[in-house]
């Protein structure tokens, strides 16, 4: 029995029931192209804000970052760890909702870039303790050697004024030069102190040249005044202080070395972030190609699916029509 056979013989009933019928399947096949259209936008819009959370997540981070290298408080870079574990986490999670390999490989590369920006972060806090200890050790290396110097020149001065008053020979005036020698090298301490200062405020390299002068200068006139010094205890008191400048002179080194590799990572950790910046943007400007692409896609199911009914509808209309009518005017 064909089609059209089948067709006719169908009482009015069930023909009227299967053109129904059929408008009703086309009716739920549209609302499902449209409603899988809908879910697939609605989960890109998701991934979007995802990815969106993430350069907001970093901006805070780096304004914490920033407010560590301000106000050298730890609380500042506590909370830009802990924000980019955050950011590397939400991207991890956006990288589970994504559906194309690109994307996924994208969302990698913002994970990595996170990573070495959180261990940049790591490292600037060691770089600043490092070189907070060695500013404290080279204060107190420091200090100590401008007091001893600053002692033995007043004793120095106090033993030569005493010689003069009681003898007036040549001994006292070598013990007044002495004092002066001392008094000297206190005063070029001090002139090495004002340069380590601007050294440290301005990170301008002529000042530490400028300090390593004078570290080498200290150094000769020291020599010079243990060995004219007869006294032992005189002789003994400016090896003391010798043995702090040199202290003093490592500690900067070390001072200049944690300053060298706070701005090193410092460069670093900017490059790392504006690289986390550049890929989220990318990301995200692939998101929202990916969203355009689907809404037009799912414009254009839904028109296809509209004609097609529409056609399908017509088409069934007439058969029907044709079919309960023709017997009827028979």
């Amino acid at each position: 029995m064909s089609f059209t056979n089948l067709l006719l013989n169908m009482s009015v009933r069930k023909k009227l029931f299967s053109g129904f019928g059929l408008v009703l399947i086309i009716t739920l096949a549209i609302v499902w192209v449209g409603q899988s259209a809908l879910q697939t936008t609605l989960q890109r819009i998701d991934i979007l804000l995802g990815v969106s959370s993430i350069d907001g997540k970093l901006n805070q981070a780096r304004q914490q970052e920033k407010n560590f290298l301000l106000r050298d408080d730890d609380q500042y870079m506590q909370q830009a760890i802990n924000l980019a574990d955050e950011t590397q986490q939400q991207a991890k999670i956006a990288e589970g909702k994504m559906l194309y390999p690109e994307t996924k490989a994208m969302m990698r590369t913002v994970q990595d870039d996170l990573q070495g920006y959180r261990e940049k972060l790591v490292t600037l806090k060691q770089s600043t303790d490092a070189s907070k200890t060695a500013q404290a050790a080279m204060e107190a290396a420091a200090r100590s050697a401008l007091e001893r110097f600053s002692a033995l020149e007043a004793r120095l001065r106090k033993a030569a004024v005493e010689q003069i008053r009681s003898t007036g020979d040549q001994a006292s005036i070598d013990v007044l030069n002495h004092a002066n020698q001392a008094n000297s090298m206190a005063m070029e301490l001090l002139e090495a102190r004002r340069q380590e200062k601007n050294f440290l405020l301005r990170k301008d390299e002529k000042y530490a040249t400028q300090l390593q002068q004078h570290f080498a200068s200290l150094e000769q006139k020291g020599v010079v005044l243990t060995r004219t010094l007869s006294n032992p205890d005189d002789q003994a008191d400016v090896e003391a202080a010798m043995v702090q400048l040199q202290q003093y002179s490592e500690q900067f080194g070390n001072t200049r070395k944690a300053i060298d590799g706070y701005n090193a990572t410092e460069q670093d950790m900017t490059q790392r972030a504006r690289e986390v910046a550049a890929s989220s943007n990318k990301s995200l400007e692939m998101q929202m190609a990916l969203l355009n692409s689907d809404a037009s896609r799912a414009k254009t199911m839904l028109f296809g699916a509209a004609a097609i009914a529409f056609v399908l509808g017509v088409l069934c209309a007439l058969v029907i029509t044709r079919m309960i009518v023709g017997p009827l005017q028979r």
